[in-house]
């Protein structure tokens, strides 16, 4: 994170991370799909009137970013983080599962 948190306005838009460009139909080999892009985000004024920190999750970039922006506040984001977390080890099981029954199929009896 950069150690300078605000502008000289007193605003705050942060990326996080690396962009996140998901698999088209869960093909490891596909092409990437949209970008994911992850900000933290406090306005001193504008059109933010409540004055409240947001975390942005961005969908898509270049000409068509900003499609579905996810605006969640950061309780919201460490739910989400924690959801992903879970589900990301859900999955590693799952494949963890289907891998150790290809190997038992393969063994000659």
């Amino acid at each position: 994170m950069s150690a300078r948190l605000l502008d000289h306005g007193g605003n705050h838009w942060v990326a996080h991370g690396h962009t996140i460009c998901h698999k088209q139909n869960g093909n490891p080999d596909a092409m990437p799909g949209v970008g994911l892009d992850v900000y933290s985000y406090h306005s001193a004024g504008g059109s933010n009137k409540s004055h409240r920190p947001f975390v942005l999750v961005i969908v898509g970039s270049g000409p068509t970013a900003g499609i579905l922006p996810l605006h969640i506040t950061p309780d919201d984001a460490r739910s989400l983080a924690t959801a992903l977390n879970r589900a990301a080890a859900a999955a590693d099981a799952a494949d963890a599962a289907v891998q150790a029954r290809h190997r038992r199929q393969e063994v000659p009896a």
